[in-house]
């Protein structure tokens, strides 16, 4: 019989070990072929603003995807064939050379490959007309995307993947062509004597990681950068470590504990677990990490989309703004109406008049505003007297507690000087539209502003709109209109003009571009990550599974039923599924924590914020992990029931 045959039919006749790795490649390469289709897809290089950034970011993913990929094969493709050595023994003694049986692997990688990328091809031409009119939506083009297959993307993603599969194979025989015959012959995966552990390394593993958490959850949010590299390789070594030593340690107390230890299934599974912890502490350590960057990239990303109108709206409290001087504003102020009239926006007007002032202490000049404006922008106004002020600066991210007292300052204007006794900081948000020349906003009281107005040279007049639906397509395309159709007076270069239009819905817009397409991206890669932590689990239950196959036989021969087995592997398996799962949400959870410490200062962005987005995508990828669970388990039951023995 040939090499290739014998490839094939070994596939076929061990399909049950190659199906998650076959689905989980497949899925891989719909993911590549889907953006890199996006990449060379005709109709996204015109029509809106920031085609080449979303194209780029598309072809980032598309490489990140085959760089980690070809690590995933590297570890995958090693384990899988030194799960084997004892069958390529055998072979060996029927009379096969070390060069068939490398040829022999080599086949079965060019049918497991021809597979994966035949169904992820196939896949990605199913599921790409989603794909383009979900990015599409996200972008928010006039018309989706069209169907768009290009001779080029399939070429690209055959010869790439074709490329990976072929080199994994080779760089994956090393092993093999290394080990003697008896080493083959002899190969063993579990381990004869009970496993061992040490107490320190144990309660070291835990104390790092308890360590890393106390230096994640630190107050100070200008430290937390600082720490991000320290922390990270401290809580992977104790991971490591922890899984290693500490988890054989709690297995071993509770080998102690009679009450709880001598009863049947605690018994099989506390001893059963001792092994498969001590085999599988690499595979869970890796997949933990993974699951934490996971969660934690795509909690952050869903953190920001989900507070991007508040912290629009943080910079930029007003819909629709003009500013200059009140004598040039009617005719700017007659064409914004006009339009929102032609677009029937409902919309209520109001206006401000700001002065400039100067804290004369710091020579720094201010914009004054009246209390009473103030109020209208604050739930919980800060009280003030006419010796009090209160200062807000949207261009500086806080870190102080809120409301500090800052100074006594003086400020002056003109022939006018009114002390300061106290300036609190208002870290709530801009109380006019941001922008560069825009310096920081001085709150005094009604009485403090009307003595100062009448003898100010210089103010300006805020005119503005607040509308109600004021992210929706048409006030959208009413921002558009005012900041394309209005045309402001000219100004020497690099001389700001004295009138300005601000607008905040065509802002929402691009974050949201930006944000949503960040999300889009982000879900699909740590998806690709995602499946290839379930992957390695499920490596790790055929590695082991001829010797839980005997294993299961001899407990058969004891007398126990095969309902009392499904139950007993059942939390076995739940164990290795469960564990890393754990810990890679408690990791989340600590870095999330230390990225809401870093932005404390905005108020819509808090620690309970963000940890709720992080706990919505930790849910999220919970339900499907739970479903490849049941799956992975009711493939490696039905490998080693009674009835397939």
């Amino acid at each position: 019989m040939r090499l290739p045959k014998i490839a094939y039919k070994n596939i076929k006749q061990n399909i049950n070990r190659y199906i998650a790795y076959i689905f989980s490649m497949a899925f891989t390469v719909m993911v590549y072929f889907m953006y890199k289709s996006l990449v060379d897809h005709p109709g996204l290089s015109q029509g809106f603003a920031g085609a080449s950034a979303v194209k780029s970011a598309m072809q980032a993913s598309a490489v990140v995807i085959a760089g980690f990929t070809f690590v995933f094969l590297s570890f995958s493709s090693s384990s899988f064939l030194r799960s084997r050595k004892k069958e390529f023994g055998l072979l060996s003694l029927l009379g096969m050379s070390k060069g068939q049986i490398s040829a022999l692997v080599i086949w079965e990688n060019i049918f497991v490959g021809l597979m994966a990328l035949g169904l992820g091809i196939g896949f990605g031409l199913v599921f790409q007309k989603l794909f383009l009119m979900a990015i599409s939506a996200l972008i928010r083009l006039e018309s989706p995307l069209a169907f768009y297959v290009s001779k080029n993307t399939i070429k690209q993603t055959t010869l790439v993947f074709s490329s990976l599969f072929f080199v994994v194979a080779i760089f994956s025989l090393g092993e093999i062509l290394r080990s003697s015959l008896v080493d083959l012959i002899k190969a063993s995966k579990r381990p004869k004597n009970p496993p061992t552990f040490s107490k320190i390394k144990a309660f070291l593993g835990l104390f790092l990681v308890v360590v890393g958490y106390g230096l994640a959850s630190v107050p100070l949010p200008e430290a937390i950068p600082v720490l991000v590299l320290p922390v990270t390789i401290i809580v992977c070594i104790g991971t490591y470590m922890s899984l290693r030593e500490a988890s054989v340690w709690f297995l071993s107390r509770l080998r102690k504990n009679k009450k709880y230890f001598y009863t049947t299934s605690h018994l099989l599974n506390v001893s059963q677990l001792s092994y498969k912890m001590k085999d599988n502490y690499k595979t869970m350590s890796a997949v933990a990490i993974l699951i934490a960057v996971i969660l934690t990239a795509l909690g952050t990303i869903y953190s920001f989309f989900n507070f991007l109108e508040a912290d629009i709206l943080f910079r930029s409290p007003h819909h629709f703004e003009l500013t200059g001087q009140k004598a040039d504003l009617p005719v700017y102020t007659k064409q914004i109406a006009q339009i929102l009239e032609e677009e029937k926006v409902e919309t209520e007007k109001d206006e401000i008049t700001a002065l400039l002032g100067v804290l004369e202490n710091k020579q720094e000049q201010v914009v004054i505003l009246p209390y009473s404006y103030y109020k209208k922008y604050r739930q919980k106004p800060l009280p003030i007297n006419d010796h009090e002020a209160i200062i807000s600066d949207p261009n500086i991210v806080y870190f102080g507690e809120e409301n500090k007292t800052l100074s006594n300052e003086i400020l002056k204007l003109l022939k006018t000087d009114v002390s300061l006794e106290t300036i609190y900081f208002d870290s709530k948000g801009s109380l006019l539209n941001a922008h560069y020349s825009l310096g920081r906003q001085l709150i005094v009281t009604d009485s403090v502003y009307e003595q100062i107005k009448d003898q100010a040279e210089t103010d300006n007049t805020y005119i503005y709109w607040q509308a109600k639906n004021w992210q929706d397509t048409s006030a959208i395309h009413v921002a558009k209109r005012i900041i394309n159709e209005i045309k402001l007076p000219e100004t020497p270069k690099n001389t700001p003009n004295s009138i300005r239009i601000t607008t905040t819905p065509d802002a929402y817009e691009a974050g949201s571009i930006v944000f949503g397409t960040a999300i889009f991206i982000g879900f699909f890669i740590t998806l690709v990550f995602f499946a290839a932590c379930c992957s390695l689990l499920y490596f790790r239950l055929f590695t082991d599974i001829e010797e839980d196959r005997k294993y299961y036989l001899r407990l058969r021969e004891l007398g126990l039923t095969e309902d009392e087995l499904k139950k007993i592997s059942l939390k076995q398996v739940l164990v290795i599924f469960l564990v890393p799962y754990g810990i890679g949400i408690l990791h989340s959870f600590f870095a999330l924590s230390a990225l809401a410490t870093m932005f404390k200062a905005l108020g819509h962005l808090t620690k309970i914020n963000i940890l709720t987005c992080g706990l919505t995508i930790s849910f999220i990828y919970l339900s499907l992990y739970t479903l490849y669970f049941f799956g992975a388990f009711g493939v490696y039951w039905k490998g080693i029931s009674k009835k397939n023995i």
